[in-house]
């Protein structure tokens, strides 16, 4: 998780889709489309989770299934991720 965010998310404004709009980079109102819009818990370990997510140009909804684990995986135990759906 913390490769991804150093890597991917901190590194979208060079990424070729988004370099175009890199001096939005600092800009509040692309900040405020990333939103939780909910959690819906289906029992104490398991829940979806609706995102919005706005890199311009695009603006995404994520749907995350998300299981909690009492047994390590890879070494990690807690809240997975394990499957997502992604509309723009």
């Amino acid at each position: 998780a913390d490769e991804f965010c150093r890597v991917r998310v901190a590194g979208r404004w060079e990424q070729p889709a988004h370099r175009p709009y890199a001096h939005l980079r600092g800009d509040p109102r692309v900040a405020a489309a990333d939103t939780l819009v909910s959690v819906d818990f289906a029992g104490p370990r398991a829940c979806r989770v609706v995102l919005r997510i706005g890199c311009p140009p695009f603006l995404w909804t994520d749907v995350l299934l998300c299981l909690k684990l009492t047994a390590p995986v890879y070494g990690r135990d807690g809240w997975w991720i394990v499957a997502k759906s992604s509309s723009s």
